[in-house]
């Protein structure tokens, strides 16, 4: 059995099949749209994709991305670099995709994936120090070209 994983940051959406072991089976990737019907139509897109490819039965999807959500209900509560804000991400993709989804924060659920299966693992306290762009493909592109 495996999961799907997703992490929607501001450059790049990135999918990878996660094995119960913690190895990663397959990875798709797209560049982050900046509109939400497009992000969520590119999302649904590469989470089917990846199941399509994967000869692993999915129990799950798990979503990260940079911002405050509300994980009890997977309502994206602010997103500084995501047009995701006030959205239920969840219920979004649980129409379309008829599987149990989890939806939390990036920094969060990567501390959660190396307590399980990474670095962390062996330790029952730790911290875990995430970075990243921080910006939109239009933040960034603005940034390289001065």
């Amino acid at each position: 059995m495996a999961v799907i994983a997703a992490d929607i940051g501001g450059t790049k959406l990135l999918v990878s099949v996660v094995k119960d072991d913690g190895k990663i089976e397959d990875r798709v990737k797209k560049v982050t749209p900046k509109a939400v019907d497009e992000l969520v139509n590119v999302l649904l897109e590469l989470v089917n994709k990846a199941m399509a490819r994967s000869d692993e039965k999915i129990r799950g999807i798990g979503i990260a991305l940079a911002g405050l959500v509300e994980y009890k209900t997977g309502m994206v509560i602010s997103s500084p670099n995501l047009p995701l804000s006030g959205l239920n991400l969840r219920d979004l993709i649980h129409v379309k995709i008829n599987l149990p989804i989890f939806i939390d924060n990036d920094a969060n659920l990567a501390a959660l994936g190396e307590n399980i299966s990474g670095a962390g693992r062996d330790w029952d306290d730790f911290i875990a120090l995430t970075l990243g762009t921080g910006r939109s493909e239009e933040h960034t592109s603005e940034l390289q070209s001065h």
